[in-house]
């Protein structure tokens, strides 16, 4: 079973768990090489650790699942994606910074009365 990697042995060098790499494979995003019809083992190629690591990466950055799989099927399309997410980022960052704000306000106020 050369080039084969089982889903532990996978899991250490990609960085994802063998729960997260059931679940893309359960979704379709990332599937093993092969699946054991008997014992439903997995394994997977040694190729694929670049593609592993780029989605642990991506999923890092919070990009959401479905522009992951966009990005494996059209990476010409990638800075578009790239850029949507950031201006996506921008704005949760203004809204956690005006929430911010809001709270520091009311931690100024006088105690509240319940």
């Amino acid at each position: 079973m050369r080039g084969r990697l089982s889903i532990s042995r996978f899991a250490a060098l990609s960085g994802l768990s063998a729960k997260t790499l059931r679940y893309y494979d359960a979704i379709g995003l990332l599937r093993p090489d092969t699946v054991d019809e008997t014992t439903s083992y997995r394994a997977y190629g040694v190729a694929q650790i670049s593609s592993a690591v780029c989605i642990r990466r991506w999923r890092e950055l919070g990009l959401p699942i479905g522009e992951i799989r966009q990005l494996l099927q059209h990476p010409e399309h990638a800075q578009e994606i790239f850029l949507r997410h950031a201006r996506r980022l921008s704005a949760e960052i203004e809204d956690r910074q005006q929430a911010l704000l809001h709270l520091h306000h009311f931690l100024q106020e006088a105690p509240m009365n319940y």
